[in-house]
């Protein structure tokens, strides 16, 4: 008897015990942080859920998010604060989430790793379905709030404004009608005030270079080969719907020159962040003319620069090399089509298009 009730309570204590257990592995709670490694961008696809003619539509946005930028730090922060759990679909390998209550969905992806979550108490976790409550969804719409916030701040962040595409428009076209000192006159451009066009500053450039992704053009409203390549820029990023970085650099370049004795002197020092850009864009520059040594380079303008997340995909400097000595010889036809065909084969490059720039352009640094 005694024996027989002491099996029971090992019994009864087991099952306890695994209850407990299993209890404690359903419920404890996992970090959505933990989901993404740390060195690995991420593809963020926001799909909006609409009712047209009572049919649903569905809107699609995408980024792409690099693993050193701002938003992926921020991204991390937010899945931090939140956290899922097990649920009996997550152990039968369900990966049907049930219904939507947020109104759009959010899903992460990361190299084979992903979150899909739409605002109820379920969220999809590497294609399980886990809980991220028990009760309520406030917690999971919350979430996707704070995340879209992010991605909203891209798109602004990413979009022309007006006053930078007037600003552009004015500053090019005030020249219109205007002698240089040389008693040329300057082109006459006729710009759209909504150009698409965001206007960087040094350190912006930098980071573009560094980590961006582009179509970048280093330039200023004097300059006659910058004025024209400007009709070129506008048709590329209105036929790929891109924007136009822009950056006045001609305040923050150096100049140097030989003195009497062949030494090389500078007249005019550069900012640091003027270096930084020499240094980035180095393999690409032209040589310093007039100083005879190819290792000090400059940036001539118009520089225009391709770049795909950090890494420089082609830089096309003035209109072409052959007629840089004098900036008041139209282009022919035959050279305008070549400059279109090398920056339009830059943009395709840049969007995946081509998976080069062609190599038998001769005026290319």
């Amino acid at each position: 008897m005694q024996k027989s009730m002491k099996a029971r309570i090992i019994i009864i204590s087991l099952l306890g015990l695994t209850v407990i257990i299993f209890s404690l592995f359903m419920l404890w709670p996992l970090s959505l942080a933990d989901v993404l490694s740390e060195d690995t961008e991420i593809r963020v696809l926001v799909i909006d859920l609409n009712l047209s003619d009572n049919k649903p539509r569905m809107e699609n946005e995408e980024f792409t998010i690099q693993h050193d930028s701002d938003e992926y730090v921020q991204i991390k922060q937010i899945l931090s604060k939140y956290s899922f759990r097990r649920s009996f679909k997550s152990l039968t390998g369900n990966s049907r989430l049930d219904g939507n209550s947020a109104g759009y969905w959010i899903q992460i992806y990361q190299e084979g790793k992903g979150i899909i979550t739409g605002g109820t108490r379920e969220i999809g976790v590497n294609g399980r379905v886990h809980r991220i409550v028990y009760w309520g969804n406030a917690k999971n719409i919350a979430m996707m709030g704070e995340i879209r916030e992010v991605l909203t701040n891209i798109v602004i962040n990413s979009t022309p404004n007006a006053s930078d595409s007037i600003r552009f428009a004015a500053e090019y076209m005030e020249l219109n009608g205007e002698l240089r000192s040389n008693g040329e006159p300057h082109y006459v451009l006729d710009i759209p005030e909504d150009v698409p066009v965001i206007y960087l500053e040094a350190d912006e450039v930098i980071k573009k270079l560094e980590s961006g992704t582009g179509m970048i053009n280093l330039g200023f409203p004097i300059c006659p080969w910058c004025r024209e390549i400007v009709p070129y820029l506008i048709y590329l990023t209105r036929q790929n719907n891109i924007p136009l970085y822009y950056m006045n650099i001609q305040p923050i370049r150096d100049v140097q020159e030989l003195d009497e004795s062949g030494e090389v002197i500078t007249v005019t020092e550069g900012t640091p962040d003027y270096h930084r850009m020499v240094e980035l864009l180095y393999d690409w520059l032209w040589e310093y003319r007039g100083l005879d040594d190819p290792s000090i380079k400059r940036i001539y303008v118009p520089t225009t620069i391709f770049v795909k997340e950090g890494e420089i995909q082609y830089v096309h400097i003035a209109t072409l090399r052959e007629n840089y000595d004098d900036g008041y010889i139209p282009l022919d036809d035959s050279q305008s089509e070549r400059v279109a065909n090398y920056l339009n084969n830059a943009v395709m490059q840049l969007s995946g298009n081509r998976t080069d720039v062609d190599a038998g352009c001769d005026e290319c640094p």
